[in-house]
């Protein structure tokens, strides 16, 4: 649960190469991805938030969202 919440979060604020793996650690091993035993060494960064207003809603347009019917593809 924290995992996805952490992946909106980022990208709410404008960091979209975050991913959550499906199913963990030991799920990406059994399907064959690549994996490193040593740590990973990454050059310094400096990470400038930008927010999204449209990926966020209160609750009145939650409320109406769950009166409209599914669309039909």
């Amino acid at each position: 649960m924290w995992a996805a919440r952490l992946w909106w979060m980022l990208r709410t604020f404008g960091f979209d190469h975050a991913a959550v793996l499906d199913g963990g650690w030991t799920a990406g091993q059994q399907h064959g991805h690549a994996v490193c035993t040593t740590p990973c060494g990454y050059p310094a960064a400096t990470f400038h938030a930008t927010a999204r207003p449209e990926m966020v809603v209160d609750i009145q347009a939650v409320l109406a969202a769950l009166q409209d019917p599914p669309m039909s593809s």
